[in-house]
């Protein structure tokens, strides 16, 4: 269970014997904080709902956090999704954007984690299959390269795989909004696909990159 302003996930035994399993914030409504890590050593701000998938997984709504949370049978906690800032944004989980994530529910068949995202109004879904079971490319990783970043009028992104795949391609603006999808077949190897940003207002744009095993995301400024 989630003891909120105590900001830890509490068990209940079959005897009845409450022990803690995650959490080390204070006490209070402001006691709450934010850290990864086994155990006491995690830390939450307000979670209010878990919910218990078939292997055991809990999945945490980390209200105040903003950002869902993962705590896997050896009870150490990990982020989800979400970037920690409050707002409405649709992307792959390390870039999307919630309100107080509140309680989530498990559809098996769809592989979908339906999450209540309580101060937009609205039910959000996370795909469990384009994030479990595949290989997250880091922005950082020597693979994932785009240039020019800030954009003008064109960048290249490009990247590594490991296999022939169908990839897609992503871009997204701020506000959530997906402005272009690229779709192809491509072979195993380096990979470059370039993206026209002519006519796009300035500002931070966000892409995602889809294959059937791989996923990697970032961002890129359009300037004028």
């Amino acid at each position: 269970m989630a003891d909120a302003y105590n900001h830890r996930i509490r068990k209940i035994d079959a005897a009845r014997m409450v022990s803690t399993i995650a959490g080390s914030s204070g006490f209070g409504p402001n006691g709450g904080g934010f850290q990864n890590g086994s155990g006491d050593e995690a830390k939450f701000d307000t979670p209010t709902a878990v919910h218990v998938i078939q292997d055991g997984t809990l999945f945490v709504g980390d209200g105040a956090n903003q950002v869902m949370r993962k705590i896997d049978a050896e009870y150490f906690v990990t982020t989800y999704a979400g970037t920690g800032e409050a707002g409405f944004f649709d992307a792959v989980d390390s870039l999307a954007k919630f309100n107080f994530p509140r309680g989530s529910v498990m559809d098996y068949d769809l592989n979908r984690l339906y999450v209540i995202d309580y101060n937009n109004h609205a039910i959000r879904i996370i795909h469990i299959e384009t994030t479990v079971g595949k290989q997250e490319i880091k922005l950082l990783d020597e693979n994932l390269h785009i240039y020019p970043n800030p954009v003008s009028n064109s960048t290249v992104i490009s990247y590594h795989l490991q296999h022939s795949s169908q990839v897609k391609i992503s871009i997204i603006n701020n506000l959530g909004e997906t402005v272009k999808v690229i779709r192809e077949n491509q072979s195993m190897g380096q990979q470059q696909v370039l993206w026209n940003a002519t006519g796009l207002s300035p500002g931070i744009y966000y892409f995602t990159i889809e294959t059937s095993d791989q996923i990697a995301s970032g961002k890129m400024i359009v300037i004028n």
